[in-house]
């Protein structure tokens, strides 16, 4: 049986590693039963995802907030170009109605600004995760 681990060194510090570690030490020690060694790295490995998988919270509300904050300022600055229309009766200046709208349009692109960057970095950060559960699977099996 071959075991691909990356290069580095297995100090419990990376996730894949911490549950080599725990696996190695395990299976040296003959005092421990198998089958609780197995049930100790399924929740090691857990315990590691789940911390891993805790920095896309934020993330995922960033990308969330951010375009409704957008939208938000779309519907303030028509409300107020509409209200300044409305106050002008029948000399309504282009130039007023024009401001709202440019400040609206303005915080929908900002906030898709954040929102896509955000989304995509976010994609990414999961994708990696996802590969570090397969790795820790592919260690437990293979131990």
């Amino acid at each position: 049986m071959k075991l691909r681990l990356p290069s580095l060194i297995l100090n419990g510090k990376y996730s894949v590693e911490k549950v080599a570690l725990v696996a190695m030490r395990g299976l040296t020690d003959n005092s421990v039963d198998k089958t609780l060694l197995k049930e100790e790295l399924n929740r090691v490995a857990t315990l590691k995802l789940e911390q891993l998988r805790s920095y896309l919270h934020p993330l995922e509300v960033i990308a969330t907030l951010s375009p409704l904050l957008g939208l938000l300022g779309t519907v303030i600055g028509m409300i107020m170009a509409f209200q300044q229309m409305a106050a002008a009766g029948n000399q309504v200046d282009l130039s007023v109605l024009s401001g709202g709208i440019w400040q609206a349009l303005l915080t929908t692109a900002v906030g898709l600004t954040v929102a896509i960057p955000v989304v995509a970095v976010h994609t990414w950060l999961e994708r990696k995760i996802e590969r570090v559960a397969s790795l820790m699977n592919d260690v437990v099996t293979q131990f």
